[in-house]
Parts: C-alpha cells; sequence; structure tokens
C-alpha cells in the first residue's frame, strides 16, 4: 500500500502539464459559483495563482531544512515546477480562454480527456499581460 501511495504522489507531482492546466482552470471556474467568465486581471490572477501554488510548502521545507543540508528532492522538484512554469509565462503560457462564455460553459462540462479540449478555445498569457489568441492542440507560438 505504501508502494502505491508513493508512486500516486509521484505521478500526482508530473501530471501533463496541458491536461493539468486545463483541469485547473476547470477547478477555478467550479469555484465561482454564479459567475461565468473572467475578465482580464481575474484570467492573470488565476494564473499567478497556479504557477505560485507551491511557494508556502517551499518555504516551510526550506525552514525545516537544517543548515547546510541539501535541498530535498520534493523542495527541488517544486522549485523546478515553479521555474519552469515562470518560464512558460514569460513567453506565453497556455490556458483555456476562461473570458469566453462559451469556452467556461465547456469547461464546467469538461470530462478530463485530451479529445475533448479541442472544443475549448485557448490563449497564450504573457507576464507583461498579453493575452494572445492560440489554438489545440498547442503548437509552438500559437
Amino acid at each position: 500500500m505504501e508502494r502505491i501511495a508513493h508512486l500516486q504522489a509521484f505521478v500526482q507531482d508530473r501530471p501533463d502539464s496541458t491536461s493539468f492546466t486545463v483541469a485547473e482552470a476547470q477547478t477555478q471556474i467550479h469555484e465561482q459559483v454564479n459567475r461565468g467568465s473572467l475578465s482580464e486581471d481575474g484570467v492573470i490572477l488565476t494564473l499567478y495563482r497556479f504557477i505560485h501554488r507551491g511557494n508556502e510548502e517551499i518555504q516551510q521545507l526550506k525552514g525545516e531544512r537544517r543548515p547546510g543540508r541539501p535541498i530535498s528532492s520534493r523542495e527541488e522538484r517544486l522549485s523546478q515546477r515553479k521555474s519552469s512554469e515562470e518560464q512558460e509565462y514569460s513567453s506565453g503560457f497556455w490556458v483555456a480562454d476562461l473570458q469566453s462564455q462559451r469556452t467556461v460553459a465547456a469547461l464546467r462540462d469538461w470530462n478530463g480527456t485530451w479529445a475533448a479540449l479541442a472544443t475549448l478555445a485557448f490563449k497564450r498569457i504573457t507576464n507583461q499581460g498579453a493575452l494572445i489568441e492560440s489554438s489545440f492542440p498547442p503548437k509552438g507560438r500559437s
């Protein structure tokens, strides 16, 4: 049982970034009960929260580490994930278009499969606040 729990934890740390990003957007949509699409600021704030979701755990792990000891593998994975997502954010983070009522409605009913993503609209959001139309599946700068 312990081994299964360890494997599940490992898989949860390394999800497919595309489906996980869409799943996170779906979670955000479900949390905003009687609201429709998000404003531009709301989309950027949601993405910022997503990228920095591990900050508290990173700080906790840093605080628990004795001076002179190397960082734990968990802390390293969290830091690398955050760094990778920040790098993607600087060039354009690919995410479902949460400003579109149609996409928000489709996202509420998304069944979690890759094929079902074709019904959603997507955008790339840069750290300068630019929202650029994108396509599915993501290709380079689209």
